[in-house]
């Protein structure tokens, strides 16, 4: 910026005439002394002559001669000027300056701690309400819309490839079935619901989709720690029928997707399943979800008399799987084995009970 356009009068401008020194050898050479301008400004220090700008914060300035003169030093030069008074005043507007965009810098950081904490309460506030509103929601949408709407939804992720059929003998499928009758014939739900059995290489899941749908895949029943009897199975089925008497899945989807699909059921639902369900393969529960299909789970197979410690032992197992550097089993990553869970259905880790 060229000199003349300071003189408007916008900030501070002094004009003043100055020793250069220039450094050899990291001290000033006397022999080098010239007379120059110098412009001192609110934000930089011109020497005229040299056609040099210094920012005063990244100099040092200093008094000496006790006030009668000040020094600007920088790694090549050092200005000495005798008008103490001007520099004086220059300095204090510099320095007052600094000590303001200090405050203000300081503000901005302490501005914007705060709004993040505001704004990560904003986000919970508004998960949470999201939460309570689906939670709302779903529970209002009768049982018959829902088994209407979704009734689809196995034949069209059949189509999609997400799986494979099963490969698991006829006798294993049909002990878990009667296993599953003998659940769901105490389980208080108006609606009809299924079991499918699946194969997905190197996904032992079970799934609890809205309509009444549970799918099982060959690669958890595999695992097993109950083979033959699959009580530890039981456990698992126990488990995602909670999730349908909750209605958890319903609650995970967004009350925006859940109210599309069902006013677009009629004209396109189809198409709306579809685009849903690669999401619903995807659904986590909460652990407050998890924690009411662990209880009723629990109730479940007390009333049927089967104990939940084969459940606990099958958690704690694929847990230590996992843990040992082997395939972490995917119903894990959706149903978290946590100890307080295995300690909810057996205290002691399961190891209280023998088949």
């Amino acid at each position: 910026m060229a000199v003349d356009s300071l003189s408007s009068g916008r900030g501070y401008y002094q004009r003043v005439r100055a020793y250069l020194f220039r450094k050899a050898g990291g001290s000033s050479d006397v022999g080098s002394r010239q007379v120059v301008t110098v412009v001192l400004t609110d934000r930089y220090i011109h020497v005229v002559e040299e056609k040099l700008y210094f920012s005063p914060e990244v100099v040092r300035i200093v008094p000496v001669h006790g006030g009668l003169s000040w020094r600007i030093e920088t790694p090549a030069l050092e200005l000495e000027i005798t008008q103490g008074s001007l520099v004086e005043e220059w300095y204090r507007r510099v320095r007052g300056r600094q000590k303001r965009q200090g405050l203000r810098t300081a503000s901005l950081i302490v501005s914007a701690v705060v709004g993040l904490i505001l704004l990560g309460l904003l986000v919970w506030v508004g998960w949470w309400g999201l939460r309570q509103a689906a939670r709302v929601v779903a529970q209002a949408i009768p049982h018959s819309v829902e088994q209407a709407v979704f009734q689809d939804l196995i034949p069209v992720l059949d189509a999609q490839g997400e799986w494979q059929p099963s490969q698991l003998p006829d006798s294993t499928r049909q002990h878990i079935e009667r296993l599953f009758a003998q659940l769901r014939a105490h389980v208080d739900l108006p609606m009809s619901v299924g079991l499918y059995f699946r194969s997905m290489p190197g996904v032992p899941n079970a799934f609890a989709f809205p309509g009444g749908h549970i799918v099982i895949t060959d690669e958890l029943i595999r695992l097993s720690v109950d083979s033959p009897y699959y009580r530890d199975i039981a456990g698992v089925l126990a488990h995602e029928l909670g999730h349908l008497y909750y209605r958890h899945s319903l609650q995970n989807l967004s009350m925006r997707i859940l109210l599309t699909i069902l006013v677009d059921h009629s004209v396109g639902g189809s198409e709306v399943l579809r685009e849903m369900s690669e999401r619903m393969l995807l659904l986590h529960y909460s652990r407050g979800m998890e924690t009411e299909a662990d209880e009723f789970a629990r109730s479940l197979l007390d009333t049927v008399g089967i104990s939940p410690c084969y459940l606990a032992r099958l958690l704690r197992d694929l847990a230590q799987l996992s843990g040992g550097g082997g395939q972490v089993p995917v119903w894990l990553s959706t149903h978290p084995p946590e100890q307080a869970r295995i300690d909810l259905l057996c205290p002691g880790d399961g190891d209280s009970e023998t088949p």
